[in-house]
């Protein structure tokens, strides 16, 4: 078989607490999360036979089976980079609505989503006209830190924000650098 061998994957989801990024048979990035509380994994998948959206979270257990689909069909958005949250309750995303005429990467933004693990009470966490990525929990689960960058500027930032209220708070980092990983953040918790 070309590409990834899905029960070697699942088996090393297992043994993770963190997240995963894989290139699958159809040369699209997939990534996934696995959560050691509710023992689920939640992933985003981009093929064809999932129906007319380009991407989605789905949840699956680790042995491939009780598959289901977590946020809505909705053409022209793309959901990516599932991250639990440490309860295994939540789930945050990110998620880019392109427009009618296909990826415009200089326009299309993407903001991050927080949802119930079972799918239910979304609610939008960043607004911003940056792109924001790369979701991460911190260790309580109160906030979420994630990546922003801005079309033509390749320098990005992490930002943590928290769930209840209050606005995005940019990281002190070195000016120098492209900050690309928010899970590795050491002032999540602060």
């Amino acid at each position: 078989m070309n590409g990834i061998d899905v029960d070697v994957l699942l088996e090393g989801l297992l043994a993770l607490v963190g997240d995963v990024e894989a290139i699958g048979e159809d040369g699209i990035l997939a990534g996934a999360a696995f959560s050691g509380k509710n023992g689920r994994i939640a992933f985003s998948a981009f093929t064809p036979k999932r129906g007319p959206s380009p991407d989605e979270i789905f949840t699956t257990n680790p042995d491939g089976t009780g598959e289901r689909q977590r946020t809505p069909t909705t053409p022209r958005a793309f959901n990516s980079s599932p991250s639990y949250s440490p309860d295994g309750t939540k789930i945050a995303r990110e998620r880019v609505v392109v427009g009618p005429n296909g990826p415009n990467l200089s326009r299309d933004d993407g903001d991050i989503w927080v949802i119930d693990a079972d799918g239910t009470n979304k609610k939008r966490l960043t607004g911003s006209p940056a792109d924001d990525f790369g979701p991460a929990f911190s260790p309580d689960g109160r906030k979420v830190t994630f990546t922003r960058g801005y079309s033509g500027d390749r320098d990005t930032d992490i930002y943590v924000k928290k769930l209840k209220c209050g606005s995005a708070r940019r990281l002190p980092t070195a000016a120098t650098t492209t900050n690309t990983s928010p899970s590795s953040a050491p002032t999540v918790a602060g």
